[in-house]
């Protein structure tokens, strides 16, 4: 496997970036400029919070964890250079935009644009009147289509290729049409075609709240069906609740590679937030998809992201004969990455030829045949519903990790599958890890199910890097795998597995709950249904609260306060993690040991009439569910009396509802918010207690 997978991404990546980024364009094409390390002040600071700094006022969609912009911001950044209006003052788009001057905007009226438009390095806005009024019926209404190209080779819709950074903005429009841009090595001997939708080659560009939909990228080598971005040391590409519906990569010939029906970013830092990927196809002989996010060396300078909030649903990566990876998401050869409160559901990877490998269908992460890469932080995100099926290896139906660095914290993975189409090898539907060092904290793994291996977790081999390989604080229940139901290891010397809950999982052929093949360094203080050998394991029912998707406890359960704070274990001291998957505080309360369990059974005893939950600190948690359709619940806890103000918040720091406005006692408080008569996007709510002042985001779907 190792020799297929590393043999294909060096044809691939030698063939399809590094001669790409040194391409000579064909007659007719768009001639790039060099790629400008242009960045500015500005883009940092928008990475960090704000938006549009730099050459532009700052003011639209500007939010942070202290202040949430008013609508007059947006007054001002219009006032701030000259308007430029379509079709009322330009025919064209195009013409507004080479009429416009840095800090201009240029306004789109409601209608069809049939267009391929150039920013030409300008720090501009073009944008609906969505931008004027933050009605998203406009978004659907103002279509640029890049379907009528006077160049059959140039049929990207949106070019950022001159240098441009996130000062030139790209908000509230319907991209579509588009067919991607041809390039070529120097000889002519290796083509391709990429960037359907958003073509942007060493300039960056901020994407605000736009339709990328209906785009096909159709060639030998074919990449990002909605957006390309690529350029070494090039500035920020920023993503901002967009959607990326319905688009589609796809090989012309036998031997091909295809990637990202949604959007490739290469060889640049990158901030995804409240983007949904939806319905993108990846098709070929070889294929990533639907979002890769990569070093096209393979190695240094590794880039680096923040993908937060966003969802991959009903994405499809294809293989024909060799492999296929990651429907949802893929990072490869990255450095420090956070993957924080995304949805990955209903995404299919399959390989259909002889012996083909299929990996990871909501995502997959490797650095495979590198160093110095960074630490990926995978925290808060749900895999649901994820289906890999290869004839020849088969893993990860959720999560697939090779030769990497990881924390896996505080994430739901449930009803994942492995499919078996020919008889195979691989395993771990909820996740599978290879040859990685990493920290698996927090999570749940419910009925995930896998034809071959292990249902819950699979963990193979030694790490590349470092040495760190522990399973801690988790709650495994009900899986199935043919093998082992609950978690497989093979020749993992140096895992160890500590507080987990191993309950109710089952097999075909083996061990229902844990099957070790080799050796482990250690499991102790874990709950293990027909109990398991090790210092401090319960054979107990864990005593769930009944129909609780998340098992919390109920207070007489066996596994409170059975757990270990710390512990050594072959010279390593481990460590419990401080807070629970609901990011409550562990132990609860403060002193005592730690319950066994992705959950911390938070009450605490008052005097002698019982127990009763009380909170020991102020805490907005995250909503849930989330994102959420059309309605979702919002916790908080109260240490003491306290005026209390919870109030929801748009993109543009407009006060939709007021939720929560007058004294409450002590407390942990749960309000619901019903958001059936907004439109899809992200939103923030923020709580106002005393001193206390927290927002958290979350995310409308329809």
């Amino acid at each position: 496997m190792k020799t297929t997978f590393l043999s294909l991404l060096a044809v691939v990546l030698v063939a399809a970036v590094v001669f790409r980024n040194a391409a000579a364009q064909t007659p007719g094409c768009v001639h790039p400029l060099q790629d400008q390390p242009t960045l500015q002040s500005g883009a940092v600071k928008a990475h960090e919070g704000s938006a549009l700094q730099g050459r532009m006022r700052p003011g639209v969609f500007e939010n942070s964890r202290k202040r949430i912009a008013a609508p007059a911001r947006i007054v001002g950044l219009l006032s701030a250079g000259v308007i430029r209006r379509v079709p009322q003052q330009y025919s064209t788009i195009q013409a507004a935009i080479n009429a416009a001057a840095d800090g201009d905007t240029v306004l789109v009226s409601e209608g069809m644009y049939k267009e391929n438009i150039r920013y030409r390095g300008k720090a501009i806005v073009v944008a609906s009147l969505y931008l004027i009024d933050n009605d998203t019926t406009h978004i659907g209404k103002t279509i640029i289509d890049g379907s009528s190209s006077t160049h059959a080779d140039s049929g990207s819709v949106v070019y950022f290729i001159s240098g441009e950074d996130t000062t030139s903005v790209l908000c509230g429009l319907t991209i579509q049409g588009g067919t991607g841009t041809n390039w070529s090595d120097s000889l002519g001997t290796v083509q391709g075609r990429e960037g359907g939708g958003v073509l942007c080659k060493g300039a960056g560009a901020r994407l605000v709240r736009n339709v990328i939909t209906r785009n096909r990228v159709i060639a030998r080598v074919a990449e990002g069906g909605g957006v390309i971005a690529y350029g070494r040391n090039a500035p920020w590409i920023i993503m901002d609740g967009n959607h990326i519906t319905d688009n589609y990569v796809g090989s012309d010939t036998d031997s091909t590679f295809g990637s990202s029906g949604g959007a490739s970013i290469v060889d640049r830092k990158a901030r995804l937030v409240g983007n949904v990927f939806e319905r993108d196809t990846t098709v070929g002989s070889f294929v990533w998809g639907t979002l890769a996010f990569y070093s096209s060396s393979g190695g240094s300078p590794f880039p680096e992201a923040s993908f937060v909030g966003n969802v991959f649903r009903s994405n499809v990566a294809k293989a024909t004969q060799e492999g296929a990876i990651g429907a949802g998401l893929v990072l490869l050869w990255t450095g420090d990455v956070t993957v924080q409160n995304n949805l990955f559901e209903s995404n299919t990877v399959t390989s259909m030829g002889a012996g083909g490998w299929a990996w990871g269908s909501g995502m997959v992460v490797n650095d495979e045949s590198s160093t110095g890469y960074g630490r990926k932080m995978i925290m808060n995100n749900r895999f649901l519903n994820n289906t890999v099926a290869g004839k020849g290896f088969s893993a990860g139906g959720g999560l697939f990790l090779m030769r990497t660095l990881a924390t896996v914290s505080r994430n739901y993975f449930a009803d994942n599958v492995v499919a078996e189409v020919n008889p195979g090898a691989g395993g771990g539907a909820g996740i599978s890890l290879w040859f990685s060092s990493f920290r698996v904290e927090n999570s749940i793994f419910t009925r995930n199910s896998s034809a071959v291996g292990a249902g819950g977790l699979d963990v193979n081999r030694l790490p590349q890097v470092g040495v760190e390989q522990v399973i801690i604080n988790n709650t495994v229940v009900s899986n199935f795998g043919k093998n082992v139901g609950g978690l497989a290891a093979v020749n993992a010397s140096n895992l160890v597995l500590l507080n987990n809950i191993f309950w109710n999982d089952s097999s075909l052929y083996g061990d229902p709950e844990i099957g070790v093949g080799g050796s482990i360094a250690g499991i102790a203080y874990c709950d293990v249904y027909y109990g398991y050998p090790g210092t401090g394991n319960i054979d107990a029912d864990p005593g769930f609260i009944v129909g609780d998707p998340k098992f919390k406890l109920m207070a007489s359960s066996p596994c409170i306060g059975r757990g270990i704070d710390s512990i050594e274990i072959k010279g390593i001291w481990y460590h419990a993690p401080t807070h629970d998957f609901d990011g409550m505080s562990r132990p609860m309360p403060s002193g005592t040991r730690p319950d066994i369990g992705a959950q911390e059974e938070r009450t605490v005893v008052v005097g002698i009439s019982g127990r009763e939950e009380l909170p020991v600190s102020y805490d907005l948690h995250q909503n849930y569910p989330n994102p959420f359709n059309p309605s979702t619940t919002i916790k908080y806890d109260l240490p003491k009396s306290s005026v209390v103000r919870l109030t929801v918040y748009d993109m543009l720091g407009r006060e939709v509802s007021m939720l929560v406005n007058e004294r409450k006692e002590m407390g942990v408080y749960e309000v619901k918010f019903d958001g059936s008569r907004l439109s899809s996007g992200v939103y923030f709510y923020q709580i106002q207690a005393g001193s206390f002042v927290e927002t958290r985001k979350l995310l409308l779907v329809r």
